[in-house]
């Protein structure tokens, strides 16, 4: 049975996100990398994985908290001006232009460490504990998350590639991931490989929904650089496709993956609303 993602364990899961980074050592590192994750964010990744479960634990904070450290850091990286040179991000200013490149870089790559460091201090029986390593490492490396970036600023050098595939692997392989890992804290091993996949469709959603708000969204409700795409001379969903059909697809994605979690859950609410949320979202 799973419960509504409360306001109560969103408070629980910002002060896990502060225990775990306030004790670091004082350093320019440490500011920038509590900078990036601490009150900001919509805090999706968390959410998906509490949607899963009955209860919230200590280990089940500990477990979102590392792939949220996962998330910033690759939002971090994200933003410096080798790749996407973006100067806002959740309505204040990115951390390499708040601090430096340099230091941006050291919080990005403390942040990957600090997750896995992370879901090591937990006291998960092996196997989890293992197989939450796994996931996150599979997602958010070469075979997920990197090879989307890569894809996203290089497209023509990856054959097939297309805009879809890239959305998938840059954004739904970490939601895939966090509804896998809302399986594995759940028990329910045997769904890992769907829910997988219905979070790596809700990745390409939330992205088509991105490409819509960069073109008609407000800026001060997006809270990051408006038409970054656009400035960086990147194809996205809209472009390619046009305003109405992104909305058509937006329209396809959402029924399909709200079928998929009815036919795989009894209690499927607390999910489903997420996934509302997420489609229906202004920021």
């Amino acid at each position: 049975m799973a419960i509504p993602v409360t306001q109560n364990n969103l408070e629980r899961f910002e002060e896990t996100l502060d225990s775990l980074t306030k004790d670091l050592p004082l350093s320019k590192v440490k500011a920038a990398l509590r900078y990036a994750l601490l009150g900001a964010g919509k805090r999706i990744r968390p959410q998906l994985i509490f949607s899963l479960l009955s209860t919230v634990n200590e280990d089940d904070l500990k477990i979102a908290a590392a792939l949220e450290m996962i998330h910033t850091y690759s939002l971090i990286h994200d933003d410096l001006p080798a790749m996407d040179n973006d100067d806002l991000r959740r309505g204040k200013p990115t951390v390499h232009k708040a601090f430096d490149e340099a230091i941006a870089i050291l919080a990005g790559d403390t942040l990957l460490n600090l997750a896995y460091e992370t879901v090591l201090d937990t006291k998960l029986d092996e196997h989890k504990k293992l197989l939450c390593l796994r996931i996150l490492t599979r997602n958010a490396g070469i075979y997920g998350m990197i090879l989307g970036q890569d894809q996203d600023m290089y497209p023509e050098n990856t054959l097939d590639t297309t805009i879809k595939t890239m959305y998938l692997n840059k954004t739904g392989k970490l939601l895939g991931c966090a509804l896998a890992l809302g399986c594995v804290l759940s028990n329910r091993f045997e769904l890992i490989k769907s829910f997988q996949e219905i979070g790596e469709n809700l990745g390409v959603m939330f992205q088509i929904q991105d490409d819509l708000l960069e073109v008609n969204g407000d800026l001060n409700q997006i809270g990051k650089s408006k038409d970054s795409d656009l400035k960086n001379d990147k194809k996205t969903y809209v472009v390619v496709a046009g305003i109405d059909e992104a909305k058509s697809q937006l329209e396809h994605l959402s029924t399909e993956i709200k079928y998929q979690i009815n036919t795989k859950l009894d209690q499927p609410q607390s999910l489903l609303s997420l996934i509302d949320l997420i489609k229906n979202r202004t920021h």
